[in-house]
């Protein structure tokens, strides 16, 4: 019986070989059909098809797998140490990010009782008297 999608109590196991340059997935799920039976996910066909032929909407997608097994994957390949590739941040990430800094900056030194060195921060007075002032 072929199944055309992962389920949620799908098994997943990420492990790097050849030195860590290249990693195996195995995956696998409970056979919904017996009470003792394991469905396997098999290798990967590679198809060549004409290059007009490509497009996402012309053929049948790999893979399909529940939201729930998708999360499990990638719990996996972080546990064998993938990590997202670094991306950008937008102008207003950048500004919440340079405005929480700040505050920390400012919580950190009135912890310490450390003086505020360095640029003038984004709502320094108003965190500082509620704090106490500083």
């Amino acid at each position: 019986m072929t199944h055309n999608f992962l389920p949620r109590n799908t098994t997943v196991f990420a492990e790097r070989v050849n030195f860590g340059r290249r990693v195996r997935l195995h995956m696998s799920f409970p056979d919904p059909q017996r009470v003792d039976g394991v469905v396997v996910v098999q290798p990967a066909i590679f198809k060549t098809m004409d290059a007009h032929d490509v497009g996402l909407e012309n053929h049948e997608p790999m893979l399909e797998m529940r939201v729930e097994a998708a999360q499990t994957l990638m719990d996996e390949l972080y546990r064998a140490g993938f990590r997202p590739s670094a991306g950008e941040i937008s102008g207003d990430e950048r500004a919440a990010l340079k405005a929480h800094l700040a505050d920390m900056r400012i919580l950190t030194a009135h912890v310490t009782k450390a003086p505020l060195l360095g640029p003038e921060t984004t709502n320094a007075t108003s965190i500082a008297l509620n704090l106490g002032g500083r």
